[in-house]
């Protein structure tokens, strides 16, 4: 009886011992971090050159997408909400009923460019926030920057023109959002970041 006491406290012991040991390591938070070896993530993606252009280059295929090729309907919307033509197509995805067409609770006309402007305003802003921890040289770093910086701006002033004042979002997102507090800023202080401070950046481009 006493052996099997002794045996029974032994396992009750190890148990013990065993599932402290696994709580005291899995609590690290060092111990859930994931070191990218072979793929790129957020920590890995913005160190080189071809880092960076890698980038840019999706900046230019997302403005294509939204002006130029995002099917049928997307880039004429920028020309079936003004005057120059009349879209006959009876649908709230079109523009026959106005009205319905660019209501805000619609989910397709504004909701769509919405969404699309602000990813690549997200886009440049973290290009623009991983430069100054790269391996850019100055050069580098001055074209990047200028490139997103371009883009954003673009984006900024395409929502001045189809939603007036928008909120005005100029640094990378880099931990989740609770709460959004959207304040609109004045269409002035977006004019400033499409005009840009210094233009010679177009010489280096166009080279």
């Amino acid at each position: 009886m006493l052996h099997f006491k002794l045996k029974a406290m032994k396992k009750i012991t190890f148990s013990i011992i065993a599932a402290t040991t696994i709580l005291f390591f899995s609590c690290k938070k060092s111990f859930l971090d994931e070191k990218p070896l072979d793929f790129l993530s957020t920590t890995n993606a913005y160190i080189t050159v071809k880092d960076f252009d890698a980038a840019v280059n999706n900046l230019y295929s997302r403005v294509r997408s939204e002006f130029y090729n995002s099917g049928e309907q997307r880039p004429f919307d920028y020309v079936f909400g003004c005057d120059l033509v009349f879209d006959g197509q009876p649908a709230t995805t079109r523009h026959t009923n106005m009205v319905a067409a660019y209501s805000p609770l619609s989910t397709e006309i504004p909701l769509i460019h919405w969404t699309s402007l602000y990813k690549i305003i997200a886009e440049s802003n973290t290009i623009i926030g991983r430069i100054p921890a790269s391996e850019l040289a100055p050069a580098d770093r001055t074209l990047m920057e200028a490139r997103a910086k371009f883009f954003r701006g673009m984006a900024f002033r395409t929502l001045a023109y189809l939603y007036g004042g928008v909120p005005l979002n100029t640094t990378e997102v880099v931990t989740p959002k609770r709460s959004i507090l959207i304040t609109r800023a004045p269409i002035s202080a977006r004019r400033k970041l499409a005009d840009g401070p210094d233009r010679n950046w177009l010489k280096s481009i166009t080279k």
